[in-house]
């Protein structure tokens, strides 16, 4: 008589690391191809996150993203805002500023789930890469340049590759987008004129590009015992 059956420990690891974001709204809406002028006004990020997994097909995760975002008008100028056109905002003591340059700092804490499309283990039996989808849940805190900073609700998601090196170091590399629902992170009224901290239309968008280091604190997934 033989019997099997799956010993599973929980995995729980610790991540940090380093990235690039890019703006997408009313100053740079280029669709999916960004220009080689809205390209250069990527700017650097870092993040720390920690996770825990307790089956192969899902991870979970909490992080924390900073970085700055900034936009030029002049780099694709639109129907919305035509060159010569000038660009303003009305500013806290109620002046009114130049909008047409921008820049807005970002912390970001998300709540991220992972969907690992391979039976991901680092037993050498089984896969110890794979690469998945995320989605999640993110409070965006931005403290733009020449308006009050503001709270905003997001969307992250995207795409990536995990490779597990050993029992305890593993690397990742992630492409995805923040959707947050305020029309305020460029400084720079909708297309229904309306500036507002919570939209559901019209609300501004940054990429991120991001590469990290893991560490894992307990045991992954035992083998299969027979």
């Amino acid at each position: 008589m033989a019997s099997s059956s799956n010993i599973l420990a929980q995995r729980w690891a610790w991540g940090a690391g380093f990235g690039a974001t890019a703006y997408k709204g009313e100053l740079a809406d280029w669709g999916y191809r960004p220009s080689t002028a809205e390209l250069k006004e990527t700017l650097p990020a870092i993040h720390l996150f920690v996770s825990y997994q307790e089956r192969h097909a899902f991870s979970y995760r909490f992080q924390m993203l900073v970085s700055r975002i900034q936009g030029n008008i002049a780099n694709r100028p639109s129907t919305l805002f035509p060159t010569g056109k000038p660009v303003t905002v009305i500013t806290p003591n109620g002046k009114v500023a130049d909008a047409s340059i921008f820049a807005t700092s970002i912390t970001e804490f998300s709540g991220i789930v992972d969907y690992n499309f391979l039976d991901y283990e680092i037993d050498p039996r089984h896969f110890n890469w794979t690469p998945y989808f995320y989605g999640g849940l993110a409070a965006v805190f931005a403290s733009p340049d020449k308006i009050d900073a503001f709270l905003t609700p997001g969307i992250p998601y995207g795409i990536g590759v995990k490779f597990q090196i050993n029992k305890s170091w593993g690397i990742r590399g992630e492409l995805g987008s923040r959707k947050v629902f305020s029309d305020k992170i460029d400084q720079v009224a909708s297309y229904d004129g309306n500036m507002n901290s919570f939209t559901l239309n019209g609300g501004d968008q940054y990429l991120h590009l991001g590469f990290s280091v893991t560490y894992t604190i307990q045991s992954i997934f035992c083998p299969k015992v027979y």
